[in-house]
């Protein structure tokens, strides 16, 4: 599996292209630069630098791109392992040689990997989107590279994105210094699937940090659950630091005509605490393995999205939030939806 990360190195390895690294896993203070790697099994990994990084994906069967930035309290080998999970999942969605077939690339940022630890989480968050953001630039010239020439083009390669829970921080301010090194944000993504997002609920509206997500992406799907426990504890923890807010991965958005018509809020309110016990972590069941082929809904109404370009938007099943002109843009996702 290839990922990218900004932990910090233990050691001098990973200066060379074919070197192994190996990743300090204890220490939360976020790179601004990105390692580029291949996980060859245990704590020690490939290094493979962007040129040959890129070389890589370029090689590869699946002609699309699935990033996946990973939430809070998530360890290194953890979200290596939610990642190869990830990858099996749009493999029996998507299979493995057709146009829609699918890569996940996960981006690694200095999670604690325990749950006391959440407000360092959440700076190493913010403070991780110069890499982010670096490597998303290094992404673009790589897609763009050879346009026209059918040996080196990789325009036809379409990019999604998940960003979970705290990740969607990554995402947000990595796209922001994107835009402000930048002058302003690419058309990249053809879909943003944001899981539970652990951010503002404002925070995709007009003149936010968020608002560039929209701008971003063909396609913003926010998946959210009035009864995750996890970011009931997420909303306790920004009180007692004096930030109140709601969170955006409980309830959606919170004014459905201050964002773009591009952004839907699925409401997964109905099955998020039959996942998983905290209700959290529900873009994959969690009893999700090879022998049951089931990876749950969120799974399956992502995988339709990366196929056809558009948000499925179950009938009879439309939220009592409407944008402008009544769009079905919110809207309950049912558990049996795609079966």
């Amino acid at each position: 599996m290839l990922f990218v990360t900004n932990r910090r190195r233990k050691g001098n390895g990973g200066r060379k292209a074919g070197s192994k690294v190996r990743f300090d896993t204890g220490n939360r203070s976020p790179e601004v630069e990105f390692f580029a790697c291949r996980f060859t099994g245990g704590d020690t990994h490939e290094f493979l630098g962007s040129n040959l990084f890129f070389q890589e994906l370029r090689d590869q069967p699946r002609r699309n791109i699935f990033l996946f930035v990973h939430g809070f309290n998530v360890s290194m080998d953890d979200a290596l392992k939610s990642a190869a999970r990830l990858q099996l999942a749009l493999d029996q969605q998507l299979g493995t040689d057709t146009p829609a077939a699918s890569l996940v690339v996960p981006f690694i940022w200095p999670s604690a990997g325990a749950v006391l630890e959440y407000w360092d989480d959440q700076d190493s968050a913010k403070h991780s989107a110069a890499a982010y953001s670096r490597f998303l630039n290094f992404f673009v010239k790589w897609r763009d590279k050879g346009r026209g020439d059918p040996a080196t083009d990789n325009c036809d390669r379409r990019i999604n994105i998940l960003a979970h829970s705290m990740g969607n921080r990554v995402l947000v301010y990595g796209l922001r210094d994107w835009a402000e090194k930048n002058g302003g944000t690419p058309h990249l993504f053809r879909n943003v699937f944001m899981v539970a997002p652990d951010i503002v609920n404002e925070s995709l509206e007009r003149e936010k940090p968020g608002r560039l997500v929209s701008d971003a992406a063909r396609n913003v799907v926010v998946y959210h659950a009035s009864d995750d426990l996890a970011l009931r504890s997420s909303k306790a923890a920004n009180v007692a630091n004096a930030i109140a807010s709601r969170r955006l991965g409980h309830n959606g958005p919170e004014d459905m005509n201050a964002i773009a018509r591009n952004v839907f809020a699925a409401d997964c309110s109905d099955f998020n605490n039959g996942y998983e016990p905290l209700g959290h972590s529900y873009f994959l069941r969690r009893d999700y393995s090879q022998t049951d082929r089931d990876p749950g809904v969120v799974l399956r109404h992502m995988a339709h999205a990366v196929d056809t370009g558009r948000v499925a938007v179950p009938d009879g099943e439309i939220s009592n939030r409407l944008g402008d002109g009544g769009e079905r843009r919110a809207f309950v996702l049912p558990e049996s939806w795609g079966r």
